[in-house]
């Protein structure tokens, strides 16, 4: 099959999730009602083929999901039609496209050149302001960064105590626990694209955001929802306190480790490999 194919196939999918036209299954979950198709979720997972097969579900149309988060359902759905989920995964700008014009004496992208030493500063436009830079955009020195705490001694050898410089940064988007529970439903229906899809956008996910405070809400989701032999999250998440070992002085992620049995003894078990 053609990419032009490809995409006639995938754009179709998604008109047939943006309508209820043929719709022949509703899936209800809190106050939601979703009008999907047979077709589209019984070849990806057999639970739901399952259900259309047997039981009062194949005679109603209509299936209940009362036990689970109505916004992670919808995840699941946009998958089924559209082979991803929100958060989205924005593709990287290209070099060119990111820059943006400056002002004064800066360098001016798109091929316009920067100004010479001599010329005079360009005037920004009448009622102008430099728009402050993102949070998660700004750069942290490392040694700022990685402060690693000292024991200091005070009167008659007594040490003081410690204190981390390092703190957990507000999460953007709560993709982290958003990633963990989607790939908890996929597991629990059977859906091995989007277990694989949930995967890939954590992993993405916390290379970026472990630092901040939606880290360790997401571990305690992957270690409560997933057998020990389930990997897949576990190993990312181990993964990265190991790279990052300065977590372990904050408290939230000393409260995560201290109550997570398992968590601390994979870590332990990583470093000693």
């Amino acid at each position: 099959m053609g990419r032009l194919q490809q995409e006639e196939l995938v754009k179709s999918l998604r008109k047939l999730y943006d309508s209820t036209d043929y719709s022949d299954l509703t899936i209800v979950t809190g106050i939601d009602r979703h009008k999907v198709h047979k077709a589209v979720l019984c070849p990806r997972s057999e639970w739901f083929a399952a259900a259309c097969r047997f039981g009062k579900e194949a005679l109603s149309g209509e299936i209940t999901l009362e036990h689970d988060n109505p916004y992670i359902v919808r995840c699941m759905i946009q998958y089924f039609y559209k082979l991803d989920y929100p958060p989205f995964v924005e593709p990287e700008p290209e070099p060119e496209a990111s820059s943006v014009l400056g002002w004064g004496n800066r360098a001016v992208s798109r091929g316009l050149g920067a100004p010479s030493p001599e010329s005079p500063p360009v005037a920004a436009p009448e009622g102008f302001v430099e728009p402050a830079p993102a949070p998660q955009d700004i750069e942290l020195a490392v040694d700022d960064f990685w402060a690693i705490p000292t024991r200091k001694k005070g009167k008659k050898g007594k040490k003081a105590d410690i204190s981390s410089r390092l703190q957990l940064k507000a999460d953007p988007d709560a993709s982290l626990s958003t990633h963990a529970q989607v790939y908890a439903i996929a597991d629990k229906y059977n859906i091995s694209g989007l277990r694989a899809l949930a995967v890939e956008k954590y992993e993405n996910a916390a290379s970026k955001y472990w630092d901040t405070e939606g880290f360790p809400p997401s571990i305690h989701i992957i270690y409560s929802s997933t057998p020990d032999e389930d990997r897949d999250l576990r190993d990312i998440v181990v993964q990265t306190i190991s790279d990052h070992m300065g977590l372990l002085e904050t408290p939230e992620m000393e409260a995560t480790m201290r109550e997570l049995n398992g968590l601390a003894f994979d870590v332990l078990k990583s470093k000693w490999h």
